[in-house]
């Protein structure tokens, strides 16, 4: 199962919808785990 991929997509939409400064933290280090 694509877990990082879903975790990622996740990100993906937080970010589009403006997140706070926290969500952005979490898809930024989402973003260096995946590689």
């Amino acid at each position: 199962m694509p877990a990082m991929s879903q975790v990622r997509q996740y990100s993906i939409e937080i970010c589009q919808r403006g997140g706070a400064k926290l969500d952005h933290l979490i898809a930024v280090t989402v973003g260096e785990f995946d590689g």
